[in-house]
């Protein structure tokens, strides 16, 4: 009776210890090695760094944000003309796209309205502007400084009232060019900000009152530039 008892227990440690070996053998499948994946390689954009569970230990390569792709932005700025009486706020939009990591170029067109000859001279403005940009170090960090140059087509309206009021009010346009520096600064996965100052070459216009006094309407201007990009 004894032995019996003695044989069934064998059977059921033996049986046990079966079912475990099995089911280490089945995990044993799953080892890190055989998990392991190369983060380095991934070419997804959203890839989110803080929720990858790195197994061997090793960091990802980041993708950069401001290396590639197009971003559509607004923009706004002062800007003040050197003949104006006083500086002016602009908007606008623009769109910049990388060509490479140190190269991108940029679109954009804008509003401002300024005054002159304490504002008996009053000119609004479209500019419409094509600029490339240059990045002097490669994307190591979340902000970028670049220099811009550029060229642009202004058209201008022009109203004139009292002292000026003999010179017949008009539309015209113009060509200039522009340089400025600035920097990009990262705000999340697919916005940006960018803030720059620029000097603008316009030439302006001369005009002349009744009094035969030629008033000169300068285009030069410094710009002061902040816009926001969304990415796409």
């Amino acid at each position: 009776m004894k032995c019996q008892w003695l044989v069934a227990c064998l059977c059921v440690v033996g049986g046990t210890s079966v079912a475990a070996a099995q089911e280490t053998d089945g995990f044993a499948e799953l080892s890190p090695a055989s998990l392991d994946w190369e983060l380095s390689e991934t070419t997804d954009d959203s890839f989110d760094v803080d929720q990858a569970i790195l197994r061997d230990g090793r960091r990802p390569r980041l993708q950069d944000p401001f290396k590639t792709g197009t971003s559509f932005g607004l923009r706004a700025g002062f800007l003040k003309n050197q003949g104006a009486d006083n500086g002016t706020w602009l908007g606008g939009i623009q769109v910049r796209t990388f060509l490479m990591d140190l190269f991108a170029i940029e679109a954009a067109v804008s509003y401002h309205q300024s005054s002159f000859e304490d504002g008996d001279a009053l000119v609004a403005t479209i500019a419409a502007e094509a600029g490339l940009l240059i990045f002097p170090i490669p994307s190591l960090t979340q902000i970028r400084p670049y220099a811009i140059l550029g060229v642009g087509a202004y058209l201008t309206s022009a109203t004139y009232s009292d002292s000026l009021n003999a010179v017949n009010s008009g539309t015209s346009a113009q060509a200039g060019e522009f340089i400025g520096v600035g920097a990009m600064f990262k705000l999340g996965p697919s916005m940006s900000l960018n803030s720059d100052i620029r000097y603008l070459f316009l030439k302006g216009e001369t005009v002349s009152p009744a009094s035969g006094v030629n008033v000169d309407l300068d285009g030069r201007a410094i710009q002061f530039t902040i816009g926001l990009n969304f990415g796409y």
